[in-house]
């Protein structure tokens, strides 16, 4: 049974268990803002489940991009969103009825989540649908477990120790007494401290000089604020040294029932530790590029043995003398997994067949409506063209709620893309 004859229920569950705490309800609900772009992911017959509605342009710009008709496609939302799990938001707040009734029109249906955690498992089974690619035969424990510890930066490093991947000197500290000793013992580099468990980003602290008063006065200043909003978290930090200067660059791989295969890499684009944009392919020595996929793969394998099917990412950093470190592991989809599924099926008949693209969510001064947005980037000849193959495409409609316009530009090479790309910035006076 093809993809194309098994119809979806995207399910944009960015929200979840396994990625962030409950009490970061502000963290979840910017998150959720980026979710109405899973509809690029949806072919004819699909149901895309989203916390935060697929507005009427996007959706047509979509659909008229991807040859379908809206009719085509189910879409389904809560509400209203207050930041819990989507599972549980769609129970409670009001689409549980109809979800329930496009199933049962599809009756081979499979649910495709963003990240798989209890409430999309228990979602799930209360619809009488696989989780994809699993099947029937659902998700085990050993595979569970894994998700877990890979998901968690303290979990990150204990694997990486095992299969033998290099990270950043540090350590993991299970409390604040011990997170200021291993700050004071790891003086003398920059650190960086990360939450054990976090998304985008959240609840980073730099310092760049440690082993000062200052430095100790910060710390003491971020714990109290953190501790403060996710009192409900278990607390936990990883600190280690902040490779710097240093290329933030990842590698995506799928975990089949064959074993791990490497599927694509590039160069993230980091503001303040929070990912906005990736460039792929990576511009690097194909030596980095066969060390940063076989990175990949071994924590591919690792999963693999314990019988997880699905996406996993690793994101590393990328010294000047071509060293890589290994920063964290993602076992679910990410930023970039439905873009470069968008640009395959996009391309999959232009020439010449490899392609270069860059997705990227910027702010700035024009806040027109988004077909307007479109009509600008017509005008200038820069809006995706079938025919070529390339082109750039507005994949997200956030700007009245966030001021950023994200987008995706994808052409033969990187400087065609680069060159596309700033021509959507001067079109939209983007920063």
């Amino acid at each position: 049974m093809t993809r194309q004859e098994v119809p979806l229920l995207i399910f944009a569950n960015i929200n979840n268990d396994t990625m962030m705490d409950r009490s970061m309800t502000e963290l979840a609900q910017r998150a959720a803002r980026q979710t109405p772009r899973k509809v690029w992911l949806a072919r004819p017959g699909d149901v895309v489940v989203t916390p935060q509605p697929v507005s009427t342009e996007l959706f047509g710009h979509a659909c008229t991009v991807l040859g379908m008709r809206p009719s085509q496609i189910s879409l389904v939302s809560p509400g209203s969103y207050s930041g819990r799990p989507l599972a549980e938001s769609v129970r409670a707040d009001g689409p549980w009825a109809l979800l329930r009734r496009l199933v049962g029109e599809r009756p081979r249906a499979r649910l495709l989540p963003y990240a798989v955690d209890h409430p999309t498992m228990d979602c799930a089974e209360a619809l009488g649908v696989p989780i994809e690619p699993y099947g029937a035969d659902g998700i085990s424990p050993s595979a569970w477990e894994a998700i877990e510890r890979l998901n968690g930066k303290d979990g990150f490093r204990a694997v990486a120790r095992e299969i033998g991947v290099p990270v950043p000197d540090g350590q993991v500290c299970a409390d604040r007494r011990r997170l200021r000793r291993a700050v004071g013992e790891l003086a003398g580099s920059p650190l960086v401290v990360k939450p054990l468990r976090a998304a985008s980003g959240h609840g980073l602290l730099f310092l760049s000089r440690t082993g000062t008063p200052r430095a100790r006065a910060r710390l003491d200043a971020y714990l109290d604020a953190y501790l403060d909003e996710h009192r409900g978290q278990p607390a936990g930090w990883v600190v280690e040294q902040c490779i710097a200067p240093a290329h933030d660059v990842s590698v995506q791989v799928e975990v089949e029932r064959e074993g791990p295969r490497a599927v694509y890499d590039g160069r993230m684009r980091i503001e303040d530790g929070s990912f906005h944009g990736y460039l792929s392919p990576l511009d690097a020595p194909a030596a980095v590029r066969a060390e940063l996929a076989d990175i990949g793969l071994r924590f591919g394998g690792y999963l693999a043995d314990r019988g997880y099917l699905g996406p996993l990412s690793v994101d590393a950093r990328l010294t000047g003398s071509g060293r890589l470190y290994a920063i964290e592991t993602n076992v679910r989809r990410t930023g970039t997994t439905t873009m470069h599924q968008l640009v395959q099926r996009l391309t999959r008949h232009a020439a010449p067949p490899a392609r270069t693209w860059l997705a990227d969510s910027r702010a700035g001064a024009f806040r027109g409506p988004f077909g307007e947005a479109l009509s600008r980037l017509r005008a200038l000849g820069l809006a995706y063209d079938p025919g070529l193959g390339e082109g750039a495409l507005l994949t997200n409609d956030t700007v009245r709620a966030d001021g950023r316009w994200n987008y995706l530009v994808m052409g033969a090479g990187r400087e065609r893309v680069e060159e596309l790309a700033g021509g959507v910035r001067t079109a939209l006076r983007l920063r």
